[in-house]
């Protein structure tokens, strides 16, 4: 028979092992008028879940990005199978179809210059669902989403620091 102390002991063994595994990144507006946060779930050494950054939930299944990084080369999971996302000997970000989330991840083949750090951009499109409203990702092949243009330029709290110095 498992001791209540037993039991509370792995309870919060648990809890400290999961906290310590998430890392959370605050994207605020240069305006300061929004911000959200993402989360950033270590499986391994080179394999993380990204949730918030392609919708407003980091809970929701499609709102999740399974990516394996490899020195500066960037895989996404989908349907199970590595897919090539980033690869730095041709600097650019390949086609991503979800197929049975029914969107894709499409580069749009503008790069920005962000205090001497290249960001390249890549947009989430809906398959099947006409919409106007698309919001810019810009990528970092060291850190990964960094800034987020829409209505507003989102940027990731800890870039942003290390921009400033």
């Amino acid at each position: 028979m498992i001791s209540k102390f037993t039991l509370s002991f792995a309870l919060i063994l648990n809890v400290l092992t999961t906290y310590a595994q998430s890392q959370k990144y605050e994207y605020k507006s240069k305006y300061g008028q929004l911000n959200f946060t993402s989360t950033r779930t270590i499986v391994n050494d080179t394999v993380f879940i990204d949730s918030g950054l392609l919708c407003s939930s980091d809970t929701a299944k499609v709102c999740s990005i399974t990516f394996k990084k490899i020195k500066l080369a960037w895989f996404v999971m989908v349907d199970g199978i590595w897919q090539e996302f980033f690869n730095p000997v041709d600097s650019l970000i390949k086609v991503v179809e979800f197929k049975n989330e029914k969107f894709i991840l499409k580069p749009i083949g503008h790069s920005m210059n962000y205090n001497g750090v290249n960001l390249f951009s890549f947009i989430k499109e809906d398959l099947y669902v006409f919409t106007n409203h698309t919001s810019t990702l810009w990528f970092d092949p060291s850190l990964g989403v960094v800034v987020i243009e829409g209505d507003e330029q989102l940027i990731r709290q800890d870039f942003a620091k290390v921009m400033r110095k």
